[in-house]
């Protein structure tokens, strides 16, 4: 019975650790949409040099964030890892 117990209390404490990192990304997924959406508005009033950096500066958020994700999906990240899922890198480090 003590055994149950502490596997149910790890189960929940491993529920709450996910519910908040999705909480977390989910906040930061509206901010950075909100923070596009206030950026649209406020391109009509910029010059062509602004307008321009800021979009240099999207491009490389969407990369960094293309690039990021392929690591965690375990695709190719063009770090020479080809092949290896996120799952071999702590036995492979050794």
């Amino acid at each position: 019975m003590e055994m149950q117990r502490r596997t149910t209390n790890e189960l929940e404490q491993e529920l709450k650790r996910i519910r908040d990192e999705e909480v977390t990304e989910r906040r930061l997924r509206l901010a950075f949409n909100g923070a596009e959406m206030g950026a649209k508005r406020k391109e009509k009033d910029m010059d062509d040099e602004t307008r321009s950096t800021i979009a240099a500066l999207h491009r490389q958020a969407t990369e960094e964030r293309k690039r990021t994700t392929s690591k965690m999906d375990g695709t190719d990240s063009g770090d020479g890892a080809e092949g290896w899922t996120y799952r071999d890198w702590p036995s492979r480090m050794y």
